[in-house]
């Protein structure tokens, strides 16, 4: 199963700057996730057009065929073509080249492997499928890792800053993606994948300090323990599943959990699937 959903927090302007597209390919699922940059113009278009380019790209292959840099380069020549039409049609003129800029995670899922994509920053975490076999005790199952190191460096003032990214003046330097393959464990509990963007998590905003005894504590994130919960029981449906990244979503929204427009993606193997059901 396979399945995404975003929301903002935004009240004025009510414009969403992320995009999310999953689906089918000829042998494989897949999905993706785009957090279009606050500081750049168009960013929210930029963010849908690069996941429109993932979507073009993948119709036009099957597992063994599909390169996910060349899935990447694909989204940003699309973007590049889309952009210019779209600078033209509405007689845009441009005054500096911080335009249509957007970061890009892709995941597929074949029979026996994920393979994910990455440029800028974000989460892609993947979790066994007895992720809900902990004490309550236990408030982080020690089976969900997130494997998103992301592109950004710290800057002046302490923020993070990217150095990765798709947008209409990207060069191959930037867009050119980090590739990840999991192998799926198709014979035990399977597996789940999840890719969200930073409004969700992200490695380069998780806050860190120390207490009176010098200890180090690092936050774990309200809104990653809400999604655990929420899969709990995992759906049986994809239309399940759906319903319940839309859930997680407005209750992150209703309870004031978002600072950022926030969007998740999900892949559920079928031997996950078969777990749960025997279970």
């Amino acid at each position: 199963m396979i399945a995404c959903d975003s929301v903002t927090p935004r009240i004025s302007p009510a414009v969403n700057q992320d995009a999310a597209w999953s689906g089918q390919g000829k042998d494989f699922k897949i999905m993706a996730v785009a957090d279009g940059l606050g500081s750049f113009e168009h960013a929210d278009i930029a963010a849908r057009y690069v996941c429109e380019g993932i979507q073009k790209y993948a119709q036009t292959k099957n597992a063994s065929s599909f390169d996910m840099k060349e899935a990447f380069s694909y989204a940003q020549q699309y973007l590049v073509q889309q952009a210019k039409k779209y600078i033209q049609e509405n007689d845009i003129h441009p005054t500096h080249t911080d335009i249509f800029g957007t970061t890009l995670i892709v995941a597929m899922e074949t029979e026996q492997e994920f393979i994910c994509g990455y440029c800028g920053n974000g989460g892609i975490f993947h979790i066994r499928g007895n992720f809900d076999h902990f004490q309550a005790s236990q408030y982080l199952p020690w089976n969900a890792i997130n494997y998103l190191n992301p592109h950004t460096i710290q800057n002046a003032q302490g923020k993070e800053a990217l150095y990765k990214l798709l947008s209409l003046h990207g060069n191959p330097t930037e867009y050119i993606p980090t590739v990840l393959r999991i192998s799926k464990d198709n014979k035990l509990y399977g597996d789940m994948l999840i890719i969200c963007t930073d409004g969700i998590f992200s490695n380069d905003q998780i806050q860190i300090g120390k207490d009176s005894k010098n200890n180090l504590w690092i936050q774990g994130e309200a809104t990653v323990t809400a999604l655990y919960e929420h899969l709990k029981p995992v759906p049986n449906s994809e239309v399940v599943l759906k319903e319940k990244i839309n859930q997680y979503l407005t209750d992150l929204h209703i309870h004031k959990l978002l600072d950022d427009d926030a969007t998740v993606g999900i892949c559920i193997s079928e031997a996950m699937l078969q777990y749960h059901r025997q279970k």
